[in-house]
């Protein structure tokens, strides 16, 4: 990429906003959108407020999705696992936080991904006695844990003549590829990504991490990458940080 001052000047930030799913603060006030990306070093005149944005971009791209106050399953963020517990009792806790952040190369490929998860706690401890713990009036989150993964340049899993797959062929192709990379697929589930010719495909139940799948230039691509989860534990009694665990995963889902 050619970063000399010619370019930077002639070229701004530009941003898209999922339009689709849109909430609107109670008073009417603040619209807030699931997600949004930043288009680095735009210079295309015509790019429309809503989804999709372009795939390719000469600097790349950034796409930032938050909680807002529909679910997290309604604004399209995660799939649905069917295990909620208390979350959805709670979800409005996390309104405007950042479920997750990822970077596109200039060619539309997945680079980095990073994922926080949150906890929304209802129990408290007096100080000095962190086993005790006593129900609170509403609640206060953490973040239990943040995951970044880093990826791989796309796999082509198979040329097409055109850009169209039904959902059996698809499976089966990427089913087939992540087998060939000793990956599990016993839970593997599939999620169409807000934008065209993009799946996101889970194989670990009950987490969010997933394996970006994508149609382009007919062929059909998958990406894979190496993982490192953050683990935190906090005090019951002062909330304040207690310990890290730190654990790293092969493009395989070892953990190493």
């Amino acid at each position: 990429m050619n970063w000399d001052n010619a370019d930077i000047d002639n070229h701004t930030t530009q941003y898209c906003y999922d339009c689709n799913h849109v909430t609107i603060s109670g008073e009417g006030s603040v619209t807030e959108f699931a997600a949004a990306t930043a288009l680095y070093g735009s210079d295309l005149p015509d790019i429309g407020v809503c989804y999709p944005p372009p795939e390719d971009n000469k600097f790349g791209r950034t796409e930032f999705r938050y909680h807002n106050n529909g679910s997290s399953i309604q604004s399209g963020l995660t799939l649905d696992w069917g295990d909620h517990g208390d979350s959805v009792y709670y979800y409005s806790y996390l309104n405007g936080m950042l479920f997750d952040k990822t970077d596109y190369d200039d060619h539309g490929n997945p680079v980095q991904r990073l994922i926080n998860y949150y906890k929304v706690h209802t129990e408290y401890a007096p100080i000095g006695e962190p086993d005790n713990l006593l129900p609170l009036i509403g609640g206060y989150v953490k973040t239990t844990s943040t995951e970044s993964t880093q990826y791989e340049d796309p796999v082509v899993l198979v040329s097409m003549r055109s850009n169209k797959i039904n959902e059996v062929a698809l499976r089966s192709h990427v089913a087939d590829f992540l087998t060939s990379r000793s990956i599990s697929t016993k839970m593997l589930r599939q999620k169409a990504s807000g934008q065209p010719e993009r799946w996101q495909f889970y194989a670990d139940y009950g987490k969010q991490t997933y394996y970006p799948v994508v149609i382009k230039n007919g062929e059909l691509q998958a990406s894979i990458g190496v993982t490192r989860t953050v683990r935190y534990a906090y005090a019951s009694d002062t909330g304040l940080l207690t310990a890290d665990e730190t654990e790293n995963y092969t493009m395989e889902g070892i953990c190493e």
